[in-house]
């Protein structure tokens, strides 16, 4: 269930950070501006649902680049050290768990910040 202030809370991150526009068509931010007016905690089981693909569809764009990259890397992380492995490389198992390492390869391929 949503409640007024935690819709108002990432309706007021998400304007912030200049995603409520670039994320959201029209519709959609019509949907949970009238409900954080109108309602004070969601009890529709339909509109709960319809609310949370859109607060997880703002969630994922508001994630910051570290945390982007930290997800990318970890993949290529561990891709690497199975690769490594197989070659014979006696360290490489640790690569997959080093966060540093993780993050280092993902901003890698998404690119640096300017």
């Amino acid at each position: 269930m949503f409640s007024q202030g935690e819709l108002a809370l990432i309706r007021l991150k998400a304007l912030r950070r200049g995603i409520w526009h670039r994320v959201l068509n029209r519709g959609e931010r019509s949907l949970i501006t009238l409900t954080i007016r109108l309602v004070n905690v969601v009890k529709s089981e339909r509109l709960v649902n319809v609310l949370s693909k859109l607060v997880n569809k703002l969630r994922e764009a508001m994630k910051s680049l570290e945390e982007k990259a930290r997800e990318v890397g970890r993949l290529l992380a561990k891709r690497f050290a199975e690769v490594a492995q197989a070659w014979g490389h006696p360290g490489a198992k640790n690569w997959a768990k080093d966060e540093s390492y993780a993050t280092f390869l993902g901003l890698w391929v998404l690119g640096w910040p300017s």
